[in-house]
């Protein structure tokens, strides 16, 4: 996942303050995206248990990265109630990680990210926006033996299921690395807090 971070900071950055054209709008999404993306590929490996505690403990780390903020929220709601969690992205993802251990959990982005149109705010120097992803998540028995249930996918019985609909907060901010000696100025793509528009 650090390598592919690290293709976010090689994007020129655009004349501040000004609004995007639709071309250079596009390169940012396609930005937002892949990070988007390194997220719920990152929930995933947490979530399966088979991959060792350490790297799991790495991959939250990594994960944490790709937001703002440490102290970003993620809400989460259940279709059985109507109640609501708020974590912090280091608790939510020890909370996925914790239920790996117990369930079998599977946590899929199952459409296209789409990515709502990014306004500039002089207030924090950055274009900010929202993206949408529809999640699927799925939570069965623990059958490591792969006969008690007699499910031909391997998988025990299925607990819970839910899809949802989540908003994520987005914010592209300018930065300045150097490379090679020379200044180079670039477009960081930073996550803010998740909330869950729908649920059913």
């Amino acid at each position: 996942m650090k390598q592919l971070v690290l293709l976010f900071l090689f994007f020129p950055a655009l004349l501040f303050g000004q609004q995007l054209t639709p071309t250079e709008e596009q390169q940012v999404k396609n930005l937002i995206s892949d990070k988007v993306d390194l997220f719920w590929e990152g929930i995933g490996f947490i979530a399966d248990d088979e991959n060792s505690e350490d790297k799991r403990d790495s991959k939250i780390d990594e994960c944490i990265s790709l937001f703002e903020t440490n102290n970003s929220i993620i809400t989460e709601k259940s279709k059985k109630g109507k109640e609501t969690i708020h974590n912090t992205v280091r608790d939510y993802l020890n909370t996925i990680k914790n239920r790996g251990n117990n369930f079998e959990v599977e946590i899929t982005r199952y459409s296209a990210t789409f990515i709502e149109k990014l306004v500039y705010s002089r207030r924090c120097d950055c274009y900010s926006g929202y993206a949408i992803v529809y999640q699927k998540y799925e939570k069965y028995e623990k059958n490591k033996a792969n006969i008690e249930f007699n499910r031909l996918d391997g998988k025990g019985k299925l607990l819970y299921s839910d899809n949802t609909e989540k908003r994520i907060e987005i914010k592209v901010k300018k930065g300045t690395t150097f490379v090679e000696g020379q200044e180079v100025k670039y477009w960081d793509v930073l996550l803010g807090n998740v909330s869950v528009d729908n649920v059913y």
